[in-house]
């Protein structure tokens, strides 16, 4: 989890080079790595190779007929691509990869709006992150085990019920409010982060490692005890009460800027590592005694009962009351240091 409250994820693992990317608050780094190849192409082992076109396209020509610049990048196996980035490479069309057999494929903000050339395609991974895309038809029945249509038109998912291998899904900023398409998916991750999304029912008796819903008009939990999650964000929602989280085996929860006072539901979760409440209204601390945190943040200020059992938390490595900025988390001893000196004494009014 970064300091933003969401976590790095890898877009796009081709042989010889990565595309990382991160959603949320923080800026997106730079590929790790850039690949070194015969202008553009990478040869790969046979093993790997499928039906594809007789005739080899050079690098430079597909760029061409993409409308890319030189971002674009491609992996190849024999005369056919099965690799393709062209994040931020200008392409303007897709047609021109017709009937390759391309496996990993990266958009991310291009102005590419059409899928239809990508029909039939083998898939696995897709990243179209900001693209002005808003129809996701041409990719049902694909194998894909990855999908990043984040910031881009997306309302109607419902062909994502037909991707049976897909694990990972991200749709923050999309326009997407029904989940009802995801009841018979087996997601392992799911952003929602930033969708109208108000109704979690279609989520019913899933097992997520991950499941984020900051700034969503999300109110009502009920459906969490039928899950299980390893890692939920519910940063900026009406929330008010997470007694339904008193079942989980929650390794990190962020209910920062949230309604939620009482964190009596957390008393037993002997899971829980990480747990941001900054810009909440709890005020007690004490549920917490007993729990092994590794990291906290809150909002001293507003805490009134409770410091003590934080004081003598011995798990805890960071302690702070932001994830904001780039500034590294504070060690206890950092953090005590500064509350002791009186840094965060609430403000009074004259």
């Amino acid at each position: 989890m970064s300091k933003s409250g969401v976590s790095w994820r890898v877009l796009i693992c081709f042989s010889g080079w990565c595309g990382v990317c991160l959603t949320g608050c923080d800026s997106k780094p730079t590929a790790s790595t850039s690949p070194a190849d015969d202008a553009g192409l990478i040869p790969v082992s046979q093993e790997s190779q499928t039906a594809s076109p007789t005739r080899m396209i050079p690098a430079d020509e597909m760029r061409k007929q993409l409308g890319a610049n030189s971002e674009a990048q491609f992996e190849r196996s024999g005369p056919a691509y099965i690799a393709a980035s062209l994040s931020k490479s200008g392409a303007t069309t897709l047609e021109p990869l017709r009937g390759q057999p391309l496996k990993m494929l990266d958009l991310t903000q291009t102005k590419i709006s059409d899928l239809t050339p990508l029909e039939g395609m083998p898939l696995e991974k897709l990243a179209m992150i900001g693209c002005p895309v808003a129809n996701l038809k041409p990719l049902a029945g694909m194998p894909l085990v990855l999908l990043d249509a984040s910031e881009t038109q997306v309302s109607d998912i419902a062909p994502v019920a037909t991707l049976s291998k897909l694990r990972e899904l991200y749709l923050e900023k999309a326009k997407v409010g029904d989940l009802s398409p995801l009841a018979g998916v087996e997601l392992d991750k799911l952003w929602l982060n930033f969708c109208p999304v108000e109704d979690l029912t279609p989520l019913k008796g899933k097992h997520l490692t991950e499941l984020n819903l900051c700034n969503t008009p999300i109110r009502s939990l009920d459906v969490i005890p039928t899950m299980e999650i390893g890692t939920l964000w519910l940063r900026e929602t009406p929330v008010t009460d997470i007694s339904p989280l008193v079942s989980q085996k929650l390794v990190s929860l962020d209910l920062q800027g949230t309604g939620v006072k009482d964190l009596s539901p957390l008393r037993e979760m002997k899971t829980l590592e990480r747990l941001n409440i900054a810009g909440s209204d709890v005020t007690d601390l004490t549920p917490l005694a007993g729990l092994q945190l590794s990291r906290l943040v809150f909002s001293p200020e507003k805490i009134t009962t409770g410091l003590e059992v934080v004081r003598g938390m011995k798990s805890l490595r960071q302690l702070d009351t932001s994830f904001e900025g780039t500034a590294p988390a504070k060690t206890p001893s950092e953090f005590w240091e500064l509350y002791d000196s009186g840094k965060f004494k609430p403000e009074t009014t004259p």
